[in-house]
């Protein structure tokens, strides 16, 4: 992970909140705007993706985002891009509740530490 990652992340970030507005619900199916699609998929990918995450461990690392390490914030990133497939809605509520900007921050302090 780079610092440029994580700026592409923020960046993302902003462009898929912006579009929360375009979401429609059709019963209770979300159609997701492709900002929010490409965005929450960017996150199955490199750097941030891993294939052992634990949905409980995921949760714990949220409750606990201060103290995270980098396979722990990977680990709730992949567990935030997976949410949808078990929950509709998932994604919204994600980018609603600004749940990634205290990622990213934590991952800059993670970036400055090292």
């Amino acid at each position: 992970m780079t610092p440029d990652d994580v700026q592409k992340l923020r960046e993302d970030c902003k462009i898929a909140t912006a579009a929360l507005s375009r979401v429609t619900v059709d019963g209770y199916y979300p159609d997701y705007p492709s900002e929010i699609e490409g965005f929450m998929e960017s996150l199955s990918e490199s750097p941030w993706y891993v294939a052992d995450y634990s949905p409980d461990v995921a949760m714990a690392v949220e409750s606990n985002l201060k103290t995270a390490d980098l396979k722990d914030i990977f680990t709730l990133l992949t567990y935030y891009c997976r949410s949808e497939r078990f929950s509709d809605g998932a994604w919204l509520r994600i980018l609603k509740e600004d749940k990634i900007a205290p990622i990213i921050s934590r991952l800059e302090c993670l970036l400055e530490s090292s």
